[in-house]
């Protein structure tokens, strides 16, 4: 019996061992899928941060979109194309006024005299696009001007304006080295008042009188954050003959209006999903004009007139949005103007 139990002794300091470890290795087992518990719970939470940043990365074509709607409202004619089968009407409302202060003779004296000139634009423009990069387009402009010299003398006149048929093309895509290029053509008409049609001395113009082509490049990029643009234009105007006006005792008989060039810079902001907001620098050179009159030939000097803008965007809805700008003469006599536009698109 002793033997017995000195052997039941001996197994059991043997195998105490072997179930200490057992124990332990059951342990450590326990702490390995705890740890790959931890790392499954990271690893989700890793995939579920992935997804939300995924949502939140705008693709390229929303990011061109993006891009599309911030240059519209700086100006849709220069910078956005409209979409194949896609007709865009826009409505824009423009007051402008400028002043300034002349010297006229009265009863032999010289008095001062400041001159107010009032503008009101609506403008109807009609945009198609033909294929994906390239957009046709018309302006109608229907103006009321109202003129006063501080006296008596005041003057006004409703009528249509001068009629723009134009196309814009974008020749190549842009990419993470080339911006965006619109390049554009326009043509036009004298369909408004003309200025060598009317007794000036009572009378006021809502056009110019002349036929005109214009040609221009626009570029964009985006830099993150902001939007970058620029535009480079040229014009040109027809000449005009046979014309019978009388102005101070001479006859008028014919235009050679000179040539106008231009550019323009700025930058633009999105602060908002529904609001960005533009900053713009314009500047224009006219080359000298030459008006002929029965006795004798004028020739105007150059002029050059620049301005600066600042404008803004509001998306009402994911279908409708309006933009409002005021530009502020930098050169001449002092003036401004501030317009409202309202897009809207049909798919045809």
């Amino acid at each position: 019996m002793k033997k017995y139990f000195v052997l039941l002794v001996a197994l059991m300091m043997l195998l105490f061992p072997i179930g200490i470890a057992c124990a332990q290795e059951q342990s450590d087992m326990e702490k390995v899928l705890e740890k790959v518990k931890e790392l499954e719970d990271q690893v989700g939470t890793l995939k579920q941060e992935a997804d939300a940043r995924r949502k939140l990365t705008i693709t390229k074509e929303e990011e061109e979109q993006k891009e599309e709607e911030i240059l519209s409202a700086v100006d849709r004619e220069e910078y956005t194309l409209s979409k194949e089968k896609t007709l865009g009407v826009q409505y824009t409302i423009e007051y402008s006024y400028s002043t300034a202060d002349t010297l006229q003779v009265e009863a032999s004296d010289l008095i001062g005299a400041h001159q107010y000139n009032h503008s009101m634009e609506h403008t109807i423009s009609l945009y198609y696009g033909l294929l994906n990069n390239l957009t046709l387009r018309n302006s109608i402009p229907f103006i009321y001007r109202y003129y006063d010299r501080g006296g008596p003398e005041s003057k006004d006149v409703t009528d249509i304006g001068d009629m723009t048929f134009g196309v814009s093309l974008r020749p190549f895509k842009k990419s993470a080295y080339i911006p965006n290029m619109t390049v554009s053509g326009s043509v036009t008409l004298p369909t408004g008042r003309s200025p060598y049609k009317i007794d000036p001395a009572v009378e006021l113009s809502t056009g110019s009188g002349l036929y005109s082509v214009s040609t221009g490049i626009s570029l964009s990029k985006t830099i993150d954050p902001i939007v970058a643009f620029g535009s480079m234009s040229y014009s040109h105007s027809l000449k005009r003959t046979g014309l019978h006006q009388h102005i101070e005792g001479l006859v008028l008989t014919g235009v050679d209006p000179g040539d106008s060039i231009g550019f323009s810079l700025g930058m633009a902001y999105a602060m908002s999903y529904r609001v960005s907001i533009n900053l713009g620098f314009s500047y224009s050179y006219g080359f000298s004009s030459t008006y002929h009159y029965d006795s004798l030939t004028r020739e105007t000097p150059i002029g050059t007139s620049s301005s600066f803008s600042i404008g803004t965007g509001w998306k009402l809805s994911p279908a409708r949005a309006i933009s409002v700008a005021l530009n502020i003469g930098l050169t001449g006599s002092d003036n401004f103007s501030l317009s409202l536009g309202i897009p809207f698109d049909f798919n045809l």
